[in-house]
């Protein structure tokens, strides 16, 4: 009988919230990644990195104390892209930081850029009338924009996020810009809200390119490195880090390519991505 009475005593001076499991901590920094080989039906000569670069890129930042999510492959279906832009908007905290990053293909159409999902269809490419434009083996062929992330919602996306620190990074022109194919980021550039970062993987009318020497996109392996050895030396402002990918790319591309390549800051304010020197450990 003694023993009932003390537990009752010690149960009903314990917090009632004690008796019950306390929600996990938000992460205040959050990242979702996306990488496309090749959409599964449209004709493009296929990445042979852009994946792998998605896997490397989320270690980083796992490192770093990120929250990732990554759609690779198959997985990034235009559904699950929408779905996982759409929640971008509820991550991080107001001192964190939010990341989206996207390495595959993408498109230009009436001055917007696209980011083309693994089932992005294919259209019927049409004049101002309507009529279809044909070439040497019929009609020409272009994705679909009613199934593919237009660039100016996923920045409005990250416009209303919690973070006060967000970052775009676009490498979405595997294939050389034309008037339907690639997207090198030469639109949009109005509508970057305060507190972000777009870094794009080339400059306008370029091709992203990729190196079997590196094993990798010449821009990712860039990014990767930079952000790696700016987080050991503490100094991760994306005014920084995108300075050092733009010339790293550019360099490597004049000596060792016979394209260039020069990717693109586009920088609103101050944003830091906000990486810790534990990504030392996440040698490639």
């Amino acid at each position: 009988m003694l023993t009932r009475i003390l537990l009752f005593i010690v149960l009903w001076h314990c917090p009632f919230t004690h008796l019950h499991a306390q929600k996990p901590e938000k992460s205040s920094k959050y990242a979702l990644l996306i990488g496309i080989d090749a959409p599964q039906s449209l004709q493009v000569i296929p990445s042979k990195y852009s994946e792998a670069s998605v896997d490397l890129l989320s270690k980083v930042l796992s490192n770093s104390g990120y929250e990732v999510e990554t759609l690779i492959g198959k997985q990034a279906t235009f559904a699950a892209m929408r779905e996982k832009l759409d929640g971008v908007s509820k991550k991080g905290t107001s001192k964190g930081a939010v990341v989206v990053g996207y390495f595959g293909f993408g498109m230009e159409l009436k001055e917007k850029g696209y980011l083309l999902s693994v089932d992005t269809p294919a259209a019927v490419l049409t004049d101002s009338d309507g009529r279809k434009i044909y070439g040497a083996k019929g009609p020409e062929l272009i994705p679909n924009i009613d199934q593919a992330i237009s660039v100016d919602s996923v920045l409005a996306t990250l416009a209303i996020s919690k973070a006060s620190n967000r970052i775009l990074i676009c490498d979405a022109a595997l294939e050389k810009p034309n008037r339907a194919r690639g997207y090198d980021g030469r639109s949009d550039f109005c509508n970057i809200p305060n507190g972000t970062a777009v870094l794009f993987g080339c400059s306008a009318g370029e091709q992203t390119l990729e190196s079997d020497d590196l094993h990798d996109g010449i821009f990712a392996h860039m990014l990767i490195r930079v952000l790696r050895e700016q987080a050991e030396l503490g100094e991760t402002t994306m005014g920084i880090i995108g300075d050092r990918v733009c010339k790293l790319v550019s360099d490597w591309t004049n000596k060792n390519s016979r394209g260039s390549q020069h990717p693109r800051l586009v920088l609103n304010g101050f944003v830091d991505i906000q990486l810790s020197a534990a990504v030392k450990l996440n040698k490639k």
